[in-house]
Formats: structure tokens, C-alpha cells, sequence
């Protein structure tokens, strides 16, 4: 039989209260330590070490390690970001060295909350505020950008995470437009062509693919997310983990399409936001056609402003 280090926990438990003060002048640092210690404590076993954690008050990294039995010097190794390990900010959230992702949780933000790849989407959740509201979504379904397509976001944008995530309402727009709210979908319910409704007022998702292939999502600006990961379970919801952050075009915040090329012109100017799907859609062919003439361009979504972006063959 495994050993569950019950009893190691236990004595761990009992120095640290024998050496707090339990009195109400007590430091809370000490007292947040002892509410980990304690809860890991009469779990009876060893807690599945969650991969993102949201940082509570008093909290520090010696009293998270101790908890779940981690390294203060891994736990700092993947969050660089933090320089003092005794004074991090509550209701940020950091990465844990976890095993292994899960596929399965009985909510949409524990989900999330237990994967390696959705540490940004996981933060911007906490950052918007969407906690609670996600965490009581029944039969719905989500499309989770994963870390790579946040970064490939940021890049776009030419911003930082700090900066994304100081911008609440954006994030909570953006956020809910990954929500589909018209059922709980695993890949192959999904019908090609459909438009679901959202979270977000107003703004669909359309699906693309064939009846018997899912290939990927497409928002409001033509921009299109495939699926990486599909049909993890989070209760009565459904999560498909997706390579791209649909932005949505909202009524305040027009993001204006690309100006038309002279007629017959052979070449295009990308302009700040343009897309290749934007261009592609703007001149009559396929982002298939112009990645062919274009291929220096890897990647539809990013194009740097100021690229000549070729037509046709002239």
C-alpha cells in the first residue's frame, strides 16, 4: 500500500500551531498558513496540486508550498514576475507546478483552474471578475483560448499582461463572447454553418466545418479559432480548449475594416487590425488564395501594418 504521509502531515500541522499565536492579535500571515496546513490536513491524502492559483490575503509562497507539498523554488521559477516570495498580491494568480492537466472538473472556472494551458484565460477571468458567473453556467458550452493564442493576442496587440488584464471591460466582453450559450455542445453535435448566441448580447459564433469535422470557430470579424482540445467535461457544461482569442466588434468600439484596394490593383497595404481573413473577404478570394501569393505571412491574424500584402499576380 502507497504511503500517504498522513502522519508527516499531522506533525507538520501540530508545529506550526504550537508555534503560532492563536490569540486575536496573532499575525494573519501565520493564521493562513495554518488554514492551508489545516485543509490539506483533513483531506486525508495528498490534494491534487491545482495548475493556477489565485492568491488570497496573507497568503505567501512559503505557506502555498507547504500546503501541497512544492518547492518555494519551483513555485518562484515559474512565476519570475514575483521578486518577493513573503509578498505577492492578493487576487493575482500564479502558476503551480501541477502534474498533469485535467479533463474533466465539475465547473467551468475549476476546469480551467486545473490546466497547464489556460493560465492566462484562468487570470483574466479573476481579473474581469467573471468567477461567479461562470462558475454557476449550466449547459453551455466554452471555447477556451489556450496560452499561445493569448500570447499571439498580446502580440497583435502590442501589449503586455499586465496591460490586458488592467482592462476589465474589455476583458469581460471578450471573455463572455467565448460562451456559447445556446447548449452544451461536444464536437460532433456541433452543426457546420450554424450561428450560436453568445454570452455577450448580440455577437454569434459561427461554426465551420463539414457534419462529420469540426474545424474550427468563427467570430464576428471573420477571424477563425480551431479547436485544439474537445469535449472536456465541467459539469453539465462543455469546454473545447481553441488556438485563438475571438475578439468581438462591439457597437462602442468599431474596429474599422480595411480600406478597399484601387480596382485591379495588384498589391494591398495592411493597415493597424487587418486580417488576412478581413482582406480576403474584402477582395473577393480566399485567405487560401493569398497566403499562396504571400508566403512570408505565417500567420492570418498577425500582419505588421505596412506590409504589402499581394493581390493577384501581376
Amino acid at each position: 500500500m502507497a504511503h500517504c504521509g498522513c502522519w508527516e502531515r499531522k506533525q507538520t500541522l501540530a508545529r506550526a500551531l504550537a508555534g503560532s499565536s492563536l490569540t486575536p492579535r496573532g499575525t494573519h500571515t501565520n493564521m493562513r498558513g495554518i488554514s492551508l496546513l489545516l485543509f490539506a490536513a483533513l483531506a486525508g491524502h495528498a490534494l491534487a496540486v491545482p495548475c493556477n492559483y489565485k492568491l488570497s490575503k496573507g497568503d505567501t509562497l512559503f505557506d502555498i508550498a507547504e500546503a501541497n507539498d512544492l518547492n518555494v523554488t519551483d513555485i518562484a521559477a515559474i512565476n519570475p514576475e514575483i521578486a518577493d516570495p513573503e509578498n505577492v498580491i492578493a487576487g493575482t494568480v500564479i502558476r503551480l507546478p501541477c502534474k498533469e492537466d485535467s479533463t474533466g472538473e465539475g465547473n467551468i472556472v475549476a476546469l480551467l483552474r486545473n490546466r497547464k494551458d489556460t493560465f492566462y484565460l484562468y487570470s483574466a477571468i479573476v481579473a474581469a471578475g467573471l468567477e461567479r458567473e461562470l462558475f454557476r453556467r449550466k449547459r453551455n458550452t466554452v471555447v477556451a483560448p489556450n496560452d499561445a493564442a493569448f500570447e499571439k493576442l498580446l502580440t497583435a496587440l502590442n501589449t503586455n499582461v499586465t496591460e490586458l488584464l488592467g482592462d476589465e471591460e474589455l476583458l469581460q466582453n471578450v471573455l463572455s463572447y467565448h460562451v456559447i450559450t445556446d447548449g452544451a455542445f461536444e464536437a460532433a453535435d456541433f452543426e457546420a454553418g450554424s450561428e450560436l448566441d453568445t454570452l455577450l448580447k448580440g455577437k454569434t459564433i459561427k461554426v465551420v466545418g463539414t457534419n462529420t469535422t469540426l474545424e474550427g470557430f468563427e467570430g464576428v470579424g471573420g477571424q477563425i479559432a480551431k479547436p485544439v482540445v474537445a469535449d472536456l467535461s465541467a459539469g453539465s457544461n462543455v469546454v473545447h480548449i481553441i488556438d485563438s482569442v475571438l475578439v468581438p466588434v462591439t457597437d462602442a468600439n468599431e474596429v474599422q475594416p480595411p480600406t478597399p484596394a484601387p480596382s485591379g490593383a495588384c498589391t494591398y497595404t495592411v493597415k493597424e487590425k487587418d486580417t488576412l481573413f478581413d482582406i480576403a473577404k474584402l477582395e473577393g478570394t480566399t485567405v487560401e488564395a493569398l497566403t499562396a501569393l504571400n508566403p512570408d505571412v505565417k500567420d492570418p491574424d498577425l500582419i505588421q501594418p505596412g506590409t504589402e500584402i499581394k493581390l493577384k499576380e501581376c
